[in-house]
């Protein structure tokens, strides 16, 4: 909790909006890097608060649910491209490295963290608020639930509060 919550104070003022918003958006989603840098404006259903994922990693094209904090963010974006998240040459961002490790830097998150380490964030997270793991796999288009399991960390405290409400079960 602590870092991201300074990830998310370097979010809050990091002057490339851009790079805060990916970076936000892939928090707030539990999108792989890729499926972002792919996003065109029209796979984003602002109404509906819903992504179209076009050739995921699974290679069928689907659609997922996304909170509406995370369509929000993506109003902080100018739409001069048919891409969401355009890279120099106006076609889809193909590397985001370098604001990645500038970012985690001011952030001081671990050396160790990847971007992808987003992704199993947004799933612990979840999961450690009592959300099914059905429901998380299919949020993060997982094929199989055991891939699901690799991501959902549960905090220590879940663990903690469990056991003390099997405690207090068992006895009464």
């Amino acid at each position: 909790p602590e870092e991201q919550a300074r990830l998310l104070d370097v979010l809050s003022w990091w002057p490339f909006r851009q790079s805060a918003v990916f970076v936000k958006f892939a928090l707030l989603t539990g999108l792989r890097r890729g499926e972002i840098m792919r996003l065109r404006w029209y796979d984003i259903d602002e109404d509906r608060n819903l992504v179209t994922l076009q050739n995921p990693k699974g290679g069928k094209s689907t659609t997922v649910p996304v909170a509406r904090e995370a369509i929000e963010t993506l109003r902080e974006l100018p739409r001069e491209s048919e891409w969401v998240f355009p890279g120099k040459d106006g076609g889809p961002r193909t590397d985001f490295k370098g604001p990645w490790l500038r970012i985690k830097r001011q952030a001081k998150l671990p050396k160790e963290f990847r971007f992808h380490d987003l992704r199993h964030n947004f799933a612990s997270a979840l999961v450690s608020q009592g959300v099914p793991l059905e429901v998380v796999s299919r949020l993060l288009t997982h094929k199989s639930l055991s891939v699901t399991q690799r991501y959902a960390h549960l905090r220590p405290d879940v663990l903690r509060d469990a056991a003390n409400i099997a405690g207090k079960l068992l006895t009464n």
